[in-house]
């Protein structure tokens, strides 16, 4: 999937929520990003269960404050599916896993 860095900025949340779609109806899971010309690539592969993407600016930060916050989403049960630099500054791509709803019987 490839989304221009102008779409991401413009409005990261209907980004992530292509990204969550896409990955659930084709049963995929986003194993990592690359960004080329201010476009961002999501690489994805076969997956089993059920996750939640959500695209993050965290704009001009150094590379202490990246890594503290990484750790910070690690910490609160999030995957970084990837870290990249767009025109505008530091991105994440964040995956949580959920459980779905138990129906009656299971």
């Amino acid at each position: 999937m490839n989304f221009s860095g102008d779409d991401i900025r413009l409005d990261a949340r209907v980004v992530s929520d292509a990204v969550t779609n896409a990955c659930r109806r084709n049963r995929l899971r986003v194993e990592g990003t690359a960004v080329s010309d201010d476009v961002l690539t999501v690489i994805c592969s076969s997956g089993e269960g059920f996750y939640t993407y959500r695209l993050t600016s965290l704009g001009q930060v150094s590379r202490q404050d990246l890594f503290a916050e990484l750790r910070s989403r690690y910490d609160s049960s999030f995957r970084t599916a990837g870290a990249f630099q767009l025109a505008d500054g530091i991105w994440t791509l964040t995956e949580k896993s959920e459980s779905r709803l138990k129906t009656k019987g299971e």
